[in-house]
């Protein structure tokens, strides 16, 4: 039998190209004011902490509590053992997932005509500017992903296909979660490839997965089952947010690009037996495999998350639902159409967000609008604190007052410690840990965090086996906040735990100063 031969990759257009340096533009520059935006003292403070940790030698999961995987952690490790611990550095790799996942974006895109991959690109770019430029592990999961679906080809040669593979398993390894969802994604694909490549997929995603499993025996089996599996049902209940959560325009938008993709890639897969078709599908269904990620938690940091892909590709959905369905449009009018659609999708469903884009960030990257922002800078680090908005949303303002209290409380901390000492960061009010003030460990690294439980976790930090009240009693100082006493969720985060560790506080710490919402409490002296 006769070798079948498969037509040539056909090489970079100059349309392509350009099309691409737009999209990578438009991205950076959406993002661009974020570098110095006002950050969120956990989620991000996590960030910064975690991996100079693992730097230090400790190991995620067994030395302190998290819920996703080591990967994003192992990468920012890496980018600060070069870079230094620093949050510029932490938001230039966030600024680099946005860039990777609009650009993926395009890719993909780009074989139903370029018109349509740079409208996909811009939406994409748009659509993630809620997030801020943080290196979210989720966020960096996606990129991995849609790059893993781009290079997975039978065209293309096994090392490439190798490293499809490596970035599907790295994917994995940020966030577990989505081992499903990138499975199935990329079995449309895989099931085209032959014998040599298939096996190349699969060597690239054993490397990763090997690495997790390490990172499991060294961690611990208990306590990677306990972080990652059991936490993810101690938690739930205490994050979950009843539908359709504060935006359900956004919410309403992202279910029909959602729908629109399922159907236009099965119509797709019908037409035509061909790489992009196949890809489609593996986009239809990680997007509708990670739609879980909004409907837990439907605020819009969660929205945007795992709708950004539906939506971005809504134009790509929208050339094939008008050539497929009814009356078939003309292929140069249906994608001036398929244009227009998605445009006028993304404006009524996130106007909030396309407002912004046109009349905040593009003039604050282009500096005609200036960054308001109150950098708070300590031991040769930076952070900006955050003007907690009366509802608690997120919102990239910054705070004078915050940034004067943050820097008051560095201030008699170092004045009342010494390096080496041990020291917790927590709320006033211990019962209740449904968020903290994380980023304060990153300020004072000279110091050792005193607990397992650096993140406030709701259901589990503050949960029946917590032993949060032993951890605070190895500490030799406290900085205890009331900043976050009125936020109120309709979930099981209001529940208040055990009294236990006030108890510890009140019987074996003193209150040596107080700014603003901030209090430091020292050691009591030790009795005759």
């Amino acid at each position: 039998m006769p070798a079948v031969r498969l037509p040539r990759r056909s090489p970079l257009t100059v349309s392509q190209a350009v099309g691409g340096a737009m999209v990578v533009a438009i991205s950076v520059l959406l993002a661009l004011p974020a570098l110095q935006y006002a950050g969120l003292n956990m989620d991000e403070g996590l960030l910064l902490l975690y991996p100079e940790l693992v730097l230090r030698g400790a190991v995620p999961n067994r030395d302190f509590v998290m819920s996703y995987g080591p990967g994003d952690m192992w990468l920012l490790a890496a980018v600060y053992s070069v870079a230094g611990v620093h949050v510029a550095a932490e938001r230039l790799v966030g600024l680099g997932f946005h860039v990777l996942i609009a650009l993926a974006v395009f890719a993909h895109a780009s074989r139903w005509g370029p018109i349509i991959a740079v409208l996909a690109g811009i939406i994409t770019a748009t659509l993630l500017i809620p997030l801020g430029a943080v290196a979210f592990a989720f966020v960096g999961a996606v990129a991995l992903v849609l790059w893993s679906l781009r290079l997975t080809s039978a065209r293309s040669s096994p090392g490439t296909v190798a490293l499809a593979g490596l970035l599907a398993g790295t994917a994995v390894l940020f966030r577990p979660e989505l081992g499903p969802a990138t499975a199935f994604a990329v079995l449309p694909l895989a099931l085209a490839l032959d014998r040599p490549r298939a096996k190349a997929l699969l060597a690239g995603a054993a490397v990763p997965l090997a690495l997790f499993a390490g990172h499991a025996v060294v961690a611990g089996p208990p306590a990677l089952f306990d972080n990652l599996v059991l936490g993810v049902f101690r938690w739930g209940a205490a994050r979950y947010l009843p539908l359709p959560g504060p935006d359900p325009l956004l919410l309403g938008t992202i279910l029909v690009a959602d729908i629109a993709l399922v159907i236009a890639a099965g119509l797709a897969s019908r037409a035509e037996r061909s790489e992009r078709s196949r890809a489609l599908v593996g986009l239809a269904i990680f997007s509708l495999l990670t739609l879980p990620q909004a409907l837990q938690r439907a605020d819009l940091f969660h929205l945007v998350s795992a709708g950004t892909l539906p939506i971005a590709l809504f134009p790509v959905a929208a050339h094939i639902l008008l050539g497929r369905v009814g009356r078939p449009v003309a292929a140069g009018r249906r994608e001036l159409a398929a244009v227009a659609i998605a445009t006028l999708l993304v404006t009524a469903g996130a106007p909030g967000i396309v407002s912004r884009a046109m009349f905040i960030e593009g003039p604050r990257a282009i500096g005609v609008e200036p960054v308001e922002s109150y950098p708070v800078r300590h031991r040769g680090r930076v952070w900006y604190p955050l003007r907690l908005a009366a509802d608690f949303s997120r919102t990239p303002i910054g705070s004078a007052e915050s940034a004067g209290e943050l820097a008051e409380t560095l201030a008699d901390v170092e004045r009342l410690t010494v390096p080496g000492d041990r020291i917790f960061v927590g709320l006033l009010d211990l019962r209740r840990t449904y968020v903290g003030d994380t980023v304060i460990y990153h300020l004072l690294p000279q110091l050792v965090p005193a607990t397992y439980y650096l993140e406030m976790a709701p259901g589990s930090t503050n949960g029946p086996d917590s032993h949060l009240a032993a951890d605070i009693a190895t500490a030799d100082v406290l900085v205890l906040t009331s900043r976050y006493d009125g936020w109120s969720e309709p979930n099981a985060s209001q529940l208040p735990g055990s009294d236990a560790p006030n108890i510890v506080v009140r019987e074996r710490f003193e209150l040596r100063a107080r700014h603003g919402t901030y209090s430091i409490y020292v050691r009591r002296p030790a009795g005759p």
